[in-house]
């Protein structure tokens, strides 16, 4: 879908495992970069509030549901109002950690919002 919109990158794929219980979403999550020595300085993994691992983790922690149709329905109202760049950055940690395939560190894991 990204090659449509900003055009063709040269990159890499690369591979987070999750630390935890996995669900029907899997059990890595897999980023694009073009620049992959960048991944030793990850210092977190955010994904947006729709994607499937998400669900997958607020299915495990009711806590999280909530939280996570809030900031939906912020980015909804602001794309409906045409306001989408004015929504402040913020995101919510899952307790859970991505261990990053370089450094074999814990990355704090969770989502944020979009713009």
């Amino acid at each position: 879908m990204q090659q449509n919109w900003i055009g063709r990158s040269e990159g890499t794929l690369v591979d987070f495992a999750l630390g935890g219980t996995v669900g029907p979403a899997g059990s890595t999550i897999t980023v694009f970069t073009t620049r992959v020595d960048t991944i030793y300085g990850a210092t977190s993994v955010q994904l947006a509030p729709e994607h499937p691992l998400v669900s997958d983790m607020m299915a495990r922690n009711a806590e999280l549901r909530p939280q996570v149709e809030k900031m939906i329905a912020e980015q909804r109202r602001a794309k409906e109002t045409g306001d989408i760049g004015t929504i402040e950055k913020h995101g919510v940690f899952t307790g859970r950690y991505a261990k990053n395939p370089y450094t074999a560190k814990p990355c704090p894991f969770g989502w944020r919002t979009t713009s």
